[in-house]
């Protein structure tokens, strides 16, 4: 029943996940609402794509490499530092045995708490969406700023990115036991 636990702590990330992600969303809908009415209001802008409008493409196109650098130097840097013990989770015994997946123990690697890996995983999601909103938000305030349309297409894919970065209880596990799968090398190396 051990696994089930953190099968059950998954869930609760994932739903709190949701609630993160889904209010990233929604603000950057609003955001976007406010400048769609605020914007004809202000009258026609002149032709031509602006300084501000070249910014918001770059970064549109540059933000999905960007995402996979960060979001795996963090797992990295967290992998490691469960590794050393120093886990930043709330369980009194990160190590304990009875909540270390089977295959581990079956391999005999010594223990590792697969829960110690759900805050990891809620931050990688967290810090994923976070990349695509900001840039979400950048694109609606150029929009403002000089009107053109393109940042409003831009804004609309970089808030398909945030929606995408939706938690499930099946992509915490999955993300779990993926970090689970890469601290066994990192495990061999270091001991």
């Amino acid at each position: 029943m051990p696994q089930q636990d953190w099968h059950a702590s998954a869930g609760q990330v994932a739903r709190i996940g949701q609630l993160m992600v889904g209010a990233m969303v929604m603000g950057c809908l609003a955001f976007l609402v406010v400048a769609l009415t605020i914007v004809p209001a202000q009258g026609a802008k002149p032709l031509g794509v602006g300084l501000l409008t070249v910014l918001v493409l770059s970064w549109t196109v540059g933000v999905i490499p960007l995402r996979f650098l960060v979001v795996r130097l963090f797992a990295a840097k967290a992998r490691a530092r469960i590794l050393r013990g120093r886990s930043d989770t709330a369980s009194p015994t990160p190590h304990s045995p009875e909540r270390t997946p089977r295959s581990w123990r079956e391999s005999g690697m010594p223990a590792i708490d697969a829960k110690a890996f759900l805050p990891v995983c809620q931050a990688q999601t967290l810090i994923g969406a976070a990349l695509m909103e900001g840039g979400a938000m950048l694109a609606v305030a150029v929009y403002l700023a000089e009107g053109d349309l393109l940042n409003i297409a831009c804004a609309l894919l970089l808030m398909a990115a945030v929606a995408l970065h939706l938690p499930t209880r099946w992509r915490v596990i999955g993300c779990v036991e993926r970090q689970l799968d890469l601290i066994r090398p990192e495990r061999q190396t270091a001991g």
